[in-house]
């Protein structure tokens, strides 16, 4: 199904702690248009699709798409401002599931398989973690299997790809220019057990910050790269696979490719 918004939509919320549920298979059409929400944050229970809108979360609690198991695709999504003096509200991606929520009157929707992340066009993301959303600071592995592709040249669209998930810091989610909660994340506390792909094709130089490969487990990041004719440059850390089928891709200097059993292959 499918949904087209004829204005800016503003999705109330009841509980400063209740998420925003998508429980089925749905394209979102903003056609320009601005879609906030005061529900804190957003799962997935099926294949949702954002396009074409500014995206705002006004909760201090969960500015952060949850994946779950499913697909999810931006394609010109850009986080907009939730008002006032606040400044544009960051958007994190989670492909894994929501952990440690406890709230009676809210059902989770169950994991899918595989989270497929398709990101294109003009695009503002901060954050995107492998892993799973710890409500709490408890250690905890997904098993979900990953695969992110990116077709987007717009600079700094995406900040950061991680192989790990994360916690969310919400010590200074009170007034001011609120700009949404950073997380703490790491291989150790909160790794993966799945296999996990990123492809990058026809990408900027600086579309994508970095990747950190670290996942936790024996299981690492594989990156593909598929770029134009013109040299790019990019941050990589720790990934366990590079494959360069078309285009150059210049490593920054900062890059740091240290797994002892990385593979890299050029061409198809």
């Amino acid at each position: 199904s499918s949904v087209k918004l004829g204005n800016d939509i503003n999705i109330d919320g009841t509980s400063t702690d209740e998420p925003f549920i998508i429980d089925s298979d749905i394209v979102i059409d903003g056609d320009g248009n601005s879609l906030a929400l005061r529900k804190s944050g957003i799962v997935l229970g099926g294949d949702v699709t954002f396009k074409k809108m500014n995206l705002t979360f006004e909760s201090f609690v969960r500015n952060a798409i949850i994946a779950n198991g499913y697909s999810l695709t931006m394609e010109d999504v850009k986080n907009g401002s939730s008002g006032g003096n606040f400044q544009p509200v960051n958007i994190d991606i989670f492909c894994g599931q929501l952990t440690g929520y406890e709230n009676n009157a809210v059902k989770l929707p169950p994991a899918g398989k595989k989270s497929e992340i398709l990101l294109m066009g003009d695009l503002a993301i901060s954050n995107i973690f492998a892993g799973n959303f710890s409500e709490k600071k408890e250690a905890n592995q997904s098993n979900i299997p990953v695969t992110i592709t990116v077709k987007s040249n717009k600079e700094k669209a995406i900040e950061t790809i991680c192989g790990f998930g994360a916690v969310e810091d919400r010590s200074g989610s009170t007034g001011g220019n609120f700009t949404g909660n950073s997380y703490s994340g790491n291989d150790k506390d909160y790794p993966t057990n799945s296999d996990i792909k990123v492809i990058l094709e026809g990408v900027a130089q600086t579309t994508v910050g970095e990747i950190l490969g670290k996942t936790g487990s024996d299981k690492g990041i594989s990156v593909e790269y598929k770029g134009g004719e013109n040299p790019k440059e990019l941050n990589l850390h720790d990934i366990s696979e590079l494959k360069v089928t078309s285009g150059t891709l210049v490593l920054s200097s900062s890059s740091n490719l240290t797994d002892e059993e990385m593979n890299i292959s050029i061409g198809k």
